[in-house]
């Protein structure tokens, strides 16, 4: 009886053995077969965590599939310059990248997203809420309120081949939130990436190339358009593109400005969204920084990556030969200045009458000082041309390549707190920044402060605190002593024993 029973226990754990055998066998061949959903998986991981790599030749890169959007430089060149692209914070983005639909959609860190073959539908622009299509001359705008400047959109309005749309995860804060919102898919779609089939009639236009959509605020704002402009420049790094080949895509419905010319001078073609009157597919296109959220915006960071590279890539597009600025070599005997004047101008339809804070009052005497102090002493040269020691300049006069030109090749820029000492950025490393800001404003307002550290630059900074030189809140009157006295001390930091 004993043997017996002993007999049966052995048969069945054998049977069961055996069923776990055919089981494994079974997922092996799953995984092994080219129709196998396993390997499907495998496939669709490997491209999720497949980034481009660097050839050490000639440059050129070796990426799989060719159709991904989930690929990245990890190296590029800039005339001439080797630029590792993993610093912080965009490294943390390429490293948190996740991708979808087999390489057809990707999400970067939830800063950025990328889509092959995406098709924007101006239908469903809801034409209810805004009359603005974008780039309107300001004097047919006046008073136009802000919220109609921007866009609301259906959901279709961006559409990319898939089933299911991905699920996108973004700040609530950030617009491409509820642009994750309206994204539906495109079912009629061609395995070779190349037709539409069913949209076909509709589709009037087809962009090549890499298109950056982003929305923008303080659209007229210097500071504020250079850290779109900053994101926009990293990210035709990190997907491996030049200015001229990268279109950008306004999601906005803001009037003309002035600073419009910029983005024309550095990158490829400028479009409207308001503008587009039938359906549009892109290449590729991608969901842009937002500008908030620019490491240009973070005044408490240590370091900012790819300043100097974004320098010279500023420069260049405009015409202006950053390396004879950057080789410039600081003669503590004959420096040159410029001081920012802010006056009053136009800049969007909500303030008709131009009106601009945190200017100086005494204008003459502030440059006259400037002159005072920076002449030089020696015999030789102390008949030295007034112009050639510092001058004093309005921006809103100028083209900015003659900013340009002015600012990259002064020692030390002067001016009260305001978007114009952006152009810090654009100094030399042996410069030095002077900024003043009259008793109303915060202290906490360190954006350029932030930009001399970065740039490793001396500064130095005056924050008044005699209300009654603060008129209007508008005008700020510097006394002569203390103007003479910054002017010595920004000397002294950028040349020292001077």
């Amino acid at each position: 009886m004993y043997r017996s029973w002993k007999r049966r226990w052995m048969n069945i754990i054998v049977f069961f053995s055996s069923i776990l055998c055919l089981f494994n066998l079974y997922a092996i061949f799953r995984i092994l077969s080219p129709y196998g959903t396993n390997r499907k998986n495998l496939l669709e991981e490997k491209n999720r965590h497949h980034k481009f790599q660097q050839d050490s030749e000639d440059g050129e890169v070796n990426f799989i599939p060719e159709t991904s959007v989930c690929a990245y430089r990890t190296a590029t060149h800039i005339d001439g310059m080797d630029v590792q692209l993993n610093r912080p914070p965009f490294h943390h983005f390429t490293k948190n990248m996740k991708c979808f639909l087999n390489g057809f959609a990707a999400i970067f860190g939830q800063e950025f997203a990328v889509f092959n073959t995406a098709i924007l539908d101006p239908d469903k622009i809801n034409r209810s809420s805004i009359s603005a299509r974008g780039g309107e001359k300001i004097d047919d705008v006046w008073d136009q309120p802000e919220e109609k400047e921007y866009l609301s959109l259906f959901p279709g309005y961006f559409t990319i081949p898939c089933k299911f749309p991905p699920v996108l995860n973004f700040d609530e804060t950030d617009f491409k939130f509820m642009w994750a919102k309206i994204l539906r898919c495109h079912s009629h779609f061609n395995n070779n990436t190349d037709a539409l089939s069913a949209n076909s009639t509709k589709i009037s236009h087809h962009i090549s190339g890499t298109t950056i959509a982003i929305t923008r605020y303080e659209y007229a704002n210097f500071y504020h358009t250079l850290t779109y402009i900053y994101n926009t420049f990293v990210l035709q790094l990190l997907l491996s593109q030049k200015g001229e080949r990268v279109n950008v895509l306004f999601m906005d419905a803001h009037p003309e400005s002035r600073l419009d010319i910029i983005w024309s001078n550095l990158f490829g073609k400028i479009m409207r969204a308001g503008r587009l009157q039938l359906p549009v597919t892109f290449e590729k296109l991608v969901w842009g920084i937002q500008g908030y959220r620019s490491p240009l915006n973070d005044h408490h960071s240590l370091t900012v990556p790819y300043l100097e590279e974004f320098r010279h890539f500023f420069l260049t597009r405009h015409g202006v030969n950053s390396a004879i600025f950057s080789n410039h070599v600081l003669d503590c005997r004959h420096l040159k200045a410029m001081v920012i004047w802010r006056h009053d101008h136009v800049t969007h339809p909500r303030n008709k009458l131009g009106q601009v804070v945190r200017k100086f009052s005494n204008e003459n005497e502030i440059l006259k000082i400037v002159r005072d102090v920076l002449r030089p002493l020696t015999s030789s040269t102390r008949d030295v041309n007034d112009t050639e020691i510092a001058v004093g300049m309005a921006l809103e006069t100028m083209e900015m390549k003659q900013q340009l030109t002015l600012v990259s090749n002064c020692d030390i820029l002067i001016g009260m707190h305001g978007a114009g000492l952006s152009h810090t950025l654009f100094l030399t490393r042996s410069s030095g920044l002077l900024e003043l800001l009259p008793s109303y404003s915060s202290p906490d307002l360190i954006h350029f402060q932030a930009m001399a550290r970065w740039r490793g630059i001396g500064y130095e900074r005056w924050h008044n605190v005699e209300r009654a030189m603060d008129k209007d809140r508008s005008e700020t009157y510097v006394r002569p002593h203390i103007m003479r006295k910054l002017v010595k001390s920004i000397r002294q930091r950028i040349c020292p024993g001077a």
